[in-house]
């Protein structure tokens, strides 16, 4: 089951991390990964239903590691979507372009990477 209070008491130590302690951000992103993968379709719900900006931003510093881990094309989906949402929030923190990278390097297979990269959250049926 997603355990959003593990998730958001995580995400809270992230102020408290100087950014030039990279033994602390390093253990900081793999606890972040490790609790989101515990339950990647909780994590998808979550995307879609109650995610705020400040979270789709610091959430969006595993995504290489979720991407990489699970091939999860409704992942994918659901960060697209979560940041249709937002769009502010993406264009200011440039969260699409991201993705959009992370899929063309962390997805094995390429021709499924083309339609992710290609697919729109209109597109949702």
């Amino acid at each position: 089951m997603f355990n959003i209070d593990k998730v958001r008491g995580i995400l809270a130590r992230y102020e408290h991390i100087h950014p030039e302690d990279s033994y602390s951000l390093n253990q900081y992103w793999k606890d972040l990964s490790d609790a989101l993968l515990e339950d990647v379709n909780g994590y998808i719900s979550f995307l879609m239903n109650g995610c705020t900006s400040q979270e789709l931003v610091l959430l969006s510093e595993v995504n290489d590691e979720l991407i990489d881990a699970t091939q999860n094309e409704l992942l994918i989906h659901a960060l697209k979507i979560a940041q249709a949402r937002l769009p502010e929030t993406t264009r200011k923190y440039q969260l699409d372009a991201d993705l959009d990278y992370t899929i063309s390097r962390h997805i094995s297979d390429k021709d499924k990477a083309k339609q992710l990269l290609a697919w729109k959250p209109s597109e949702l049926k």
